[in-house]
């Protein structure tokens, strides 16, 4: 049985995909999440300064901040994750 992802894990991924600039699409499709719940996860990020949205094309791209949160992120996991 799998383990649950939790927001923080779910905000990594986000992040992580639209490193490049991404379309929201292709980042719900990636990060396997619905619509709904996509949105929710991009408003807060958005609000937090993490994602930014560039218009005409309708990109969404990691901001440095946000890409700061994905190496913590990941630098704890690991640290958590030794056995």
């Amino acid at each position: 049985m799998s383990e649950r992802r939790t927001r923080y894990d779910i905000y990594a991924a986000i992040l992580h995909i639209a490193r490049n600039g991404s379309k929201k699409s292709h980042i719900i499709y990636k990060a396997n999440l619905s619509f709904n719940l996509g949105e929710k996860y991009f408003n807060v990020l958005i609000d937090k300064g993490l994602l930014n949205v560039s218009y005409y094309p309708r990109l969404y791209t990691s901001t440095t901040r946000g890409l700061d949160y994905v190496t913590q992120f990941n630098g704890l996991s690991e640290f958590v994750n030794i056995n």
